[in-house]
Order: structure tokens, then sequence, then C-alpha cells
């Protein structure tokens, strides 16, 4: 009898324990997943910043060497070399409205599978117009 109770103490004793760890290990997951995504938004704001200030080092920096750039104004992917060139030959007079421009991300989804993320959403941009004004554009983002 006493080493039954004992038995049971001791396997009540292991479960409570090895739940206490899976509770905890799931938490410091979903912890280091969202430390995770918000380095990757950061990180992605940080290019987008490059971009519109023609900043090629942070953005070589910043991207992978196989990199690549597909919008519905190319024929095909641009790698980053390309990419890279294309930005550094940007005239004066284009490089001052990229500078004016913002940039604000919505509905964002970030998915992640093992060592690779994607991060979708609804982008606004924000650019001065001839006129004096302002003009607005949304769209899918990836």
């Amino acid at each position: 009898m006493k080493r039954t109770v004992f038995t049971a103490i001791l396997v009540a004793v292991v479960l409570v324990t090895v739940t206490s760890s899976l509770t905890f290990s799931q938490e410091t997951n979903k912890e280091n997943q969202r430390s995770a995504e918000q380095e990757l938004l950061k990180l992605e704001k940080e290019w987008y910043d490059a971009f519109l200030r023609t900043d090629t080092d942070a953005m070589n920096r910043i991207e992978a060497d196989d990199f690549i750039v597909i919008t519905g104004m190319t024929e095909a992917p641009v790698t980053k070399e390309r990419q890279l060139a294309n930005i550094r030959a940007r005239s004066e007079s284009m490089r001052k409205p990229m500078g004016s421009m913002t940039r604000s991300l919505d509905q964002v989804t970030i998915r992640t599978y093992d060592n690779v993320a994607i991060v979708n959403g609804v982008q606004t941009q924000t650019a001065p117009d001839d006129i004096g004004g302002t003009r607005s554009r949304k769209s899918l983002y990836t």
C-alpha cells in the first residue's frame, strides 16, 4: 500500500514537472518567435528606409546574396546586383521625391518555416504629387 501511494505521488510529481517544462518551453518558444518577428519587421523597415534614401550600402548589408526583386513593373526577376546598380543610377531629380515618400504596413502576417520567414501585408505608400499635395497608393506586399 505504501509503495502504491509512493508510486502514485512520484508519477504525479513527474507529470507536473513535465507539464510545467512543456508549458515553459512553449511560452519560451512563443516569446522567441515574437522577438524574431519584431526583429524581422525592424529589419524590413530599415531596408525600406535605405531604399528611399538611396542607401545602397545598407541595402547591400541587409539583402542576401541571392536576393531578387519581383514587381509588376519588371519583365523578369531583378538580381540584387542589378537592383543596387539601378538605385545607384537614380538621378538627383528622382532621389528628392523618393526621400519624401513614406510607407506603412497594415494587416501584417508573418509565417515562419524553420529558418525562413515570409512577411505579407498591405502597404500604403504616400508621396508628394506634382501640384503640392500628396498621393497614396495601397498594394499587397510580400
